[in-house]
């Protein structure tokens, strides 16, 4: 037995392997309960920490790229000094391409909200003072401001960021704030769930939750510093704690605070879990250790034998190869190292077969790509000699073949030749060029506005020998840019305009504001505003400019209908016309005197109802397009819904003023006193028969100013009318006055029914008893 032994290499192997499987396996089991009681748990905590690191790198890396965004657009020039119009779209575009802010804010140096875009539609009126605001107060100095956590009307967790326009180093005095959506932290925290029972959050410096794995916890407002032994946890260092609940269960802690914030992110795993873990970790280990065994032993009969046969195979089988022949394939006989070798070799085998069909396909494929592109793709020489172009750039360039097209010079088809050196020199310095904007020319010579992206060929010297790229069209797009900067000039017009009008009620400044404005816009160099009298049937020329006196006198009233103005009124849409079409044959001579030529009327509208109307009127010949006569429209209808508040606030006044009149002629003692008992309002018979200026009675409690106490009267009317808010009638003697006065006490409610102040009415009936007691006694004698 021991001579086959010595004799047969396999037994040896046999031996040996079953021999060093069982001292493995000794030693491993050994050493695994050694190691993993004594350092898995430490193990499993370290990742918890690592999980921490992980949660604040990744918090921290959201806030500075919230920060180097708001940097980037704060310190850009063009941002900053090219006005409001401009400073707006950027921001839109900021909001539509990041995920993270919905609502933008600039700030001027005192602290005003000049600009605002949101997801919501903002309004002037959203527009507020900031200037004693910590966010500007932090934020104007070059500094930082990190807003407190909030959750909006939809439950979307937010705070406010805000930064120094300019940059930190350049302070202007403007702020840039943004409101930040804090979903991220939210979906952060939910995918760092720990076991069954681990929880992690995020809290601000107050103990206030602002994530946890379980949102409604955020959404209950949560305050984890009221909780036991959380505030010991918040109050001390980041680290591993180890706490107990309520119930006695002990709790692994791992706190780390969040960089410039003050928040602490706690990631918080049951003892018990730990030790599960620990538990579970040793059992699989010692598990695998005899699958290994066991699989050992019975692999260590084949490896021998099975290792000879397959290298020289393969060792054959590659001096093919590399003669040549790709068409080898070795069947893998086994699945250890050299079954693996022989899938590595077929493996490498099919790799330079597909190299070689892939590089076929490739060319291939760009060459499709090349000529189904939309946008010209074109290659040419240094000296502008078209070496290829697909049919997208003859089309763009209206030539009728390919061939046309590739006996034309490069330079040829710049509209403008010069900008063709431009292009030379600025692909030169970087060695590409991107979005180049500039015009060329088609084969009819009609300009076409491009942009091209190109790339520079250099030979093997370094030297340039051509260009090659993409020329996209953007015709149609520079015309729409075009489009919407007259239409965002409007709008400006339009806003400066309803400001201008609109910062008096008087009707006066009004029309002469409205007038000047319109003339100055549309460069006539008369007009005149026409009001509808309170009758409806004329037209009183209220205002005019330019005119002269006689003209105004002549055409002073005119009737409903007759003019211009009243053709724009009927149809509800400014008119211009020439002279010879004027509609009222007897003004016509009053026009020719003063030499007009052309003219227009814009209806002035207010809720749809008309109000009058503004005639413009130049010695010159000129008419309004249809985009000019929408503006007006829409002006017209600015300017009369100015008018008609003109006219409402100086009713109102006048109605005030009546009213006024009527309280102080009443003869009756007549005052106006809150729940306070403070005389806020009197007539002036109040004044004189208490004999007090205003000032000394209007302010003042009544039971101080009239009967010299520090407390309302005994079995006073106003008392009982705030105590049963109902009207009360009475009768008493005024020490004060000398004189029997009949009381009315009137409460007046507020929207909500509560009793707010006291009218009292006092009248006076001395004379009125003095009569009734002398005729008691003429009666009893």
């Amino acid at each position: 037995m021991i001579r086959r032994i010595k004799r047969s290499l396999f037994l040896k192997w046999t031996i040996l392997s079953i021999f060093l499987a069982t001292l493995l396996l000794a030693i491993a089991s050994f050493t695994t309960i050694r190691i993993f009681h004594k350092d898995l748990k430490k193990s499993l905590l370290e990742r918890e920490k690592g999980r921490v690191n992980f949660v604040v790198e990744r918090i921290e890396d959201f806030f500075e790229k919230i920060t180097k965004t708001l940097l980037f657009i704060s310190g850009d020039e063009n941002f900053l000094n090219k006005g409001l119009s401009h400073a707006e779209g950027h921001l839109e575009n900021i909001l539509h391409l990041t995920d993270y802010f919905y609502e933008l804010t600039m700030l001027n140096e005192k602290g005003k909200e000049v600009l605002k875009v949101s997801y919501e539609l903002v309004k002037p009126s959203d527009l507020k003072d900031q200037l004693k605001s910590e966010l500007f107060q932090t934020a104007s100095k070059g500094q930082f401001y990190y807003g407190d956590f909030f959750l909006t009307k939809d439950f979307m967790p937010s705070m406010v960021i805000a930064v120094p326009l300019g940059g930190l180093e350049k302070k202007t005095g403007g702020v840039l704030s943004s409101k930040v959506k804090l979903q991220y932290l939210w979906n952060l925290i939910s995918q760092s769930q720990i076991g069954a029972k681990g929880i992690t959050c995020v809290v601000d410096r107050e103990g206030r939750l602002l994530a946890h794995s379980n949102p409604m916890n955020v959404l209950n407002s949560l305050k984890l510093k009221a909780l036991p032994k959380v505030d010991e946890i918040l109050a001390g260092e980041d680290g591993l704690k180890q706490i107990e609940d309520a119930e006695g269960e002990r709790f692994y802690c791992v706190v780390k605070s969040v960089r410039n914030l003050g928040w602490r992110v706690i990631v918080q795993v049951p003892a018990k879990e730990v030790s599960q873990t620990v538990s579970r970790v040793t059992l699989t280990a010692v598990q695998w250790i005899l699958i290994t065994f066991s699989a050992g032993l019975i692999l260590s009969f084949y490896i021998f034998r099975k290792l000879i046969f397959p290298i020289k195979k393969l060792s054959s089988e590659m001096g093919k190869v590399s003669k040549g022949n790709l068409n080898i394939f070795i069947e893998p006989k086994s699945e250890d190292e050299v079954g693996t070798l022989t899938e590595s070799f077929n493996q490498m085998v099919g790799d330079l077969k597909q190299s070689q069909e892939a590089l076929r396909e490739s060319e291939e494929k760009f060459r499709r790509i090349f000529e189904n592109s939309k946008d010209m793709v074109y290659m040419t020489s240094s000296d502008g000699e078209f070496i290829d172009v697909n049919q997208a750039g003859v089309e763009m360039l209206g030539y009728g073949s390919k061939e046309e097209l590739m006996q034309i010079r490069a330079e040829d088809t710049y509209f403008h030749p010069e900008e063709r050196k431009k292009f030379q020199d600025e692909i030169a310095e970087e060695g590409f060029i991107k979005d180049f904007e500039l015009k060329l020319k088609r084969k009819d010579g009609s300009p076409i506005d491009v942009l091209i992206t190109a790339s520079i060929r250099k030979n093997g010297s370094g030297e340039i020998i051509g260009y090659e790229g993409i020329i996209k069209n953007i015709t149609g797009r520079k015309r729409m840019e075009e489009e919407l900067l007259k239409k965002s000039e409007n709008l400006q017009i339009l806003f400066d305009l309803s400001k201008l009008i609109n910062q008096s009620l008087d009707l006066d400044e009004v029309l002469s504001l409205a007038l000047d404005r319109l003339m100055e816009l549309t460069g006539f160099e008369m007009g005149g505003i026409y009001l509808i009298q309170e009758s409806g049937k004329e037209f009183e020329f209220k205002y005019h400019k330019g005119f002269s006196q006689s003209f105004a006198e002549n055409v002073k009233f005119l009737r409903y209908g007759e003019g211009i103005c009243g053709k724009a009124i009927e149809l509800k849409r400014p008119i211009s016309l020439t002279i010879d079409e004027y509609p009222t044959p007897q003004i016509k001579p009053f026009l020719k005197e003063e030499g007009i030529q052309s003219l227009i009327s814009i209806p002035l509208l207010a809720k749809e109802k008309p109000v009058g109307a503004i005639n413009l009127a130049t010695r010159s010949s000129r008419l309004m397009s249809p985009k000019e006569e929408n503006l007006l429209e829409i002006i017209g209808n600015q300017i009369g819904l100015a008018i008609e508040n003109a006219k409402l606030f100086s009713n109102i006044a006048k109605a005030k003023s009546e009213w006024e009149n009527t309280f102080d002629s009443v003869t009756d003692l007549i005052t106006v006193r809150d729940k306070d008992y403070r005389i806020i309002r009197a007539n002036k018979s109040a004044f004189k028969r208490y004999g007090l200026k205003p000032e000394e009675m209007i302010g003042k409690r009544c039971f101080e100013s009239l009967h010299q106490g520090d407390q309302p009267c005994e079995k006073c009317y106003i008392s009982e009318t705030l105590r049963t808010k109902r009207p009360i009638t009475g009768e008493r003697y005024s020490k004060y006055l000398n004189g029997i006065f009949k009381y009315y006490t009137f409460p007046i409610y507020d929207e909500e029914g509560e009793v707010v102040a006291v009218v009292d009415l006092a009248r006076e009936v001395t004379q009125e008893k003095r009569l009734e007691t002398e005729k008691e006694v003429i009666n009893n004698i």
